[in-house]
């Protein structure tokens, strides 16, 4: 099969899995489900399925004495089998995203990190000089309910190099560098900031409690506290959008250093601020389509109540022409019957009170005015013309 054809949803038995994950590695069998690792374990524990420790094949590989755990019974619940449906493949970047990545790489290329920071960058010049008051304004005040300001660390200094590096890197490629506070930067792109934070990975480690803290405590002797590594963490705090597939977190580890990272980083930075004002731009035309889509949609509603109301105006007119047609009736069937139209009724003869009704209807009834002033009244409605 190519490897290019997306791979099609795969129907398991449960046995059927449990042989195959004692047959080979967890990682390769999830390749080729086209999952990850973690993903076929997880299936694994839903199914109840036991599956090879880590170290299995290993001490396999080495001729060394491994244990296969047997597949028990299934409860009520535990499935038969399983549908494993493969992780969709990214898709492809555009081939202008390609090549912005490429360049900015290339422009990264090269940088290294220098063993001692002899001139520092203007920030980074800034936050010594800062650190340096602060110490003799603590040596000033003597104040016992401040702590001390501290001296700078080793693995403090590290980072002052590596972000001094970072820093005039991207400066080369217009990028501008900010800080607002001690130890605190962001990098600014046009209008666009990005923030980021360097730091070191700290770790949950068990020690023994103090005597004064066993006095005042009970159950373990132990406490849990966080403890530095010596590994450093670089990470973004913004979001890029999902088109650009930046990678947004650096991890030091023991056999990859955070100076090797360096390169990497800064390529990054050169393509995030291009990712942000592109993300930016994206939201503001979307918004833009949401707001004219809502400008069309209460026209359109606009519109319809006014030939709503319209068609109410020209109903009107019909039940008053039908109610003049019936008054034009009656009064052509007194006018038959009348003996004497002198005769007075009230203040006014029968003859004055015929005239009134007619020339009221001349007023009420609107086909007196004609086709024109029918729909010329009509014309004049709006959607506004009813409140109800």
């Amino acid at each position: 099969m190519d490897d290019l054809e997306p791979r099609q949803p795969v129907t398991i038995a449960r046995d059927e899995l449990y042989r195959r994950v004692w047959e080979s590695p967890m990682s390769r069998l999830a390749a080729e489900f086209g999952i990850s690792g973690n993903g076929l374990a997880k299936i694994c524990d839903r199914l109840k399925i036991p599956y090879p420790p880590r170290g299995y094949w290993a001490r396999k590989e080495a001729g060394q004495e491994v244990v296969r755990f047997r597949l028990l019974k299934p409860d009520s619940d535990t499935p038969g089998e399983v549908t494993i449906t493969p992780t969709p493949t990214p898709p492809k970047l555009a081939p202008e995203v390609q090549e912005a990545n490429a360049a900015a790489h290339s422009k990264a290329e090269g940088i290294v990190v220098p063993d001692e920071l002899k001139r520092p960058h203007a920030i980074i010049s800034g936050w010594l000089a800062e650190h340096k008051e602060r110490k003799r304004r603590d040596r000033i005040d003597r104040n016992p309910y401040r702590p001390a300001m501290p001296d700078w660390t080793d693995g403090e200094h590290r980072q002052h190099r590596i972000l001094d590096a970072i820093f005039r890197a991207v400066e080369k490629n217009g990028l501008m560098v900010r800080s607002e506070d001690l130890s605190t930067f962001y990098f600014e792109y046009k209008t666009e900031k990005i923030h980021c934070r360097l730091r070191e990975k700290n770790k949950q480690v068990r020690r023994p409690k103090t005597a004064e803290e066993m006095r005042w405590s009970s159950g373990q002797n132990w406490t849990q506290v966080l403890e530095p590594t010596g590994n450093l963490i670089f990470s973004f705090e913004d979001y890029f959008g999902h088109e650009s597939r930046l990678r947004r977190e650096w991890l030091e580890t023991t056999t990859k250093r955070f100076e090797a990272m360096v390169p990497d980083i800064v390529a990054t930075l050169l393509l995030a601020g291009p990712a942000l004002v592109k993300l930016r731009e994206d939201r503001e035309e979307e918004k833009r389509r949401r707001e004219e889509a809502e400008r069309l949609r209460q026209i359109e509603q606009a519109r319809r109540k006014k030939d709503r109301n319209q068609w109410r105006s020209l109903v009107e007119q019909a039940e008053r022409h039908e109610t003049a047609t019936k008054v034009r009736n009656l009064l052509a069937a007194l006018e038959r019957t009348a003996s004497d139209p002198s005769v007075m009724i009230g203040d006014r003869s029968l003859a004055d009170w015929i005239a009134w009704a007619k020339a009221y209807l001349e007023a009420v009834d609107p086909v007196c005015r004609g086709v024109e002033g029918i729909f010329g009244e009509i014309s004049k409605v709006t959607d506004w013309t009813y409140r109800d």
